[in-house]
């Protein structure tokens, strides 16, 4: 029993929920604001993403939580700027399952001072590489 509640937890995080996921947020919503200029669709999309994250409040610890919120919307952004530029959004699916597989491998334990770093970082470089993307995308 424990195996297999193991296994469905780790298919559910890894691929059910990545999956969902980037069909509601990089496929049908992305698909209907590209009327928007690029960056603001992204930014839009992101917002969304890491609101849709803060439901994770119930039962959650709330600083914890807004992290990941605003975690959640920086990697919106990135794998809107993935989407843009590879015109799919399978590359996005596999890199979403890659995150969620190593945030339940080596979860965020200490989310105070220098434990707020590694999601920082992962934060700002996840904006960066949308914003490169994005911009190749608009040129």
């Amino acid at each position: 029993p424990e195996g297999a509640a193991l296994g469905w937890a780790a298919l559910r995080i890894c691929l059910v929920t990545p999956l969902a996921e980037e069909l509601a947020f990089r496929g049908y919503l992305w698909e209907h604001t590209q009327r928007l200029r690029p960056l603001t669709a992204a930014g839009l999309n992101a917002a969304l993403f890491g609101v849709f994250h803060a439901v994770n409040l119930i039962g959650g610890a709330p600083g914890a939580v807004g992290i990941q919120a605003v975690c959640a919307a920086c990697t919106g952004f990135a794998l809107c700027g993935t989407v843009a530029y590879y015109r799919s959004v399978v590359p996005a699916l596999g890199i979403h399952a890659l995150i969620n597989l190593f945030g339940g491998l080596f979860p965020a334990d200490n989310l105070r001072g220098a434990g707020l770093l590694v999601p920082g970082i992962c934060a700002a470089c996840s904006v960066l590489a949308g914003l490169w993307m994005l911009r190749a995308e608009e040129n």
